[in-house]
């Protein structure tokens, strides 16, 4: 463990309260992964925690959770007080929090065993749900009741096929019961949660989409079975909704990236390059697109066609210059459409002088 991290415990420690690192990062050390969220249990409240730690800038993000943070060069610590949660809302957030003195309760709250292993300030692994053993026999373990863990917070089922993606592991078998039992309750889960861990299942292992296709396709009919080694979501998105175009009406999406898909969509089959690079504003995502989907190769053709991608953003004549050369009003716009129409066509390139010569041969 980093001295940087022990730092924070000896310090807690120091005004007699319990603490320890729990979750991702000791799960992640213990597999020699390395990782650079840390989450912090204490029996401190958080009040304690920001006068304790007051030389290091603690601030709070989640007052909900009274979760306080430090960073630390690299690190970012967040410190949370025991906790209990109440009665969950819409399968998702607790509607309140009751702090607790007991470590067991705060553990007992949370969703899989091996992320409920803790480390202390001299390394020593505290384990009282047997998470260890699980992460040793590389199963994913639900806490307690699988079927109450669901249905405290949903998105627990998509988190397990992620960790499954992730690590390689299996799910226990009560465990992945529970997760077809429950899955109708994703729907309460908002869209954005969902994209959020079904990007990170596909870029972690693809397969697993196939292996739980019935959760994922009552969420959006993805296809997995092309080239998804890229890091742009937007073009993530299109190569696994080409066989289901519609469903990215579902997708909780900017409208910039809505339209850019439906374009990509609309040139899948289309030969007229040209006029597919000119309607996007970075024309890589095209090329990118294309050599995923279908293995065209589009780099040389786009250099060579350079002189002829457009539209009306980047025509090398403004309507000003239009205007000095006699257009005025509606026929600027006309004018404008035939030029990007003509340069698309290679009738002409997109340079100032050869639009000029062009339009004076009119």
């Amino acid at each position: 463990m980093e001295e940087k991290i022990k730092l924070i415990l000896k310090l807690i420690n120091s005004y007699h309260h319990e603490a320890y690192v729990v979750g991702g990062f000791v799960r992640d050390y213990l597999l020699g992964k390395e990782t650079y969220d840390i989450d912090i249990t204490t029996s401190a409240s958080k009040e304690e925690l920001l006068n304790i730690l007051s030389p290091y800038h603690p601030y709070v993000i989640n007052k909900h959770f009274d979760t306080v943070t430090v960073n630390l060069d690299e690190y970012q610590i967040e410190i949370t007080p025991y906790r209990i949660d109440g009665h969950y809302l819409n399968h998702r957030h607790p509607s309140s929090i009751q702090r607790t003195s007991s470590l067991m309760d705060d553990l007992s709250r949370r969703d899989f065993t091996i992320n409920a292993i803790l480390m202390d300030v001299n390394e020593n692994i505290i384990d009282p749900l047997n998470g260890y053993a699980d992460l040793k026999d590389r199963i994913i373990r639900a806490i307690g009741d699988p079927l109450k863990r669901f249905e405290e917070d949903a998105l627990r089922i998509l988190r397990a096929i992620r960790f499954k993606a992730r690590l390689g592991f299996e799910i226990e078998d009560q465990t992945k019961k529970a997760i077809y039992l429950k899955k109708e309750l994703l729907k309460d889960i908002s869209m954005f949660r969902k994209q959020a861990e079904i990007i990170k299942t596909v870029r972690y292992d693809k397969r697993v989409i196939d292996e739980y296709r019935d959760i994922f396709d009552d969420i959006i009919r993805l296809d997995v079975s092309i080239n998804l080694m890229c890091d742009n979501e937007t073009l993530l998105w299109a190569l696994m909704l080409n066989r289901n175009k519609e469903d990215i009406d579902k997708l909780l999406i900017s409208k910039k990236e809505l339209n850019n898909i439906r374009k990509l969509f609309k040139y899948t089959d289309s030969n007229d390059y040209v006029e597919a690079f000119s309607e996007f504003d970075d024309p890589q995502l095209f090329i990118d697109y294309m050599y995923h989907l279908k293995g065209i190769d589009l780099k040389e053709l786009y250099i060579s066609s350079k002189d002829y991608i457009v539209n009306r953003n980047n025509l090398d004549i403004s309507a000003h210059d239009l205007m000095a050369l006699g257009y005025h009003d509606v026929e600027i716009g006309r004018i404008q459409k035939r030029l990007i129409e003509d340069i698309r066509k290679c009738r002409l390139k997109n340079k100032k002088e050869d639009i000029i010569a062009y339009l004076h041969m009119l």
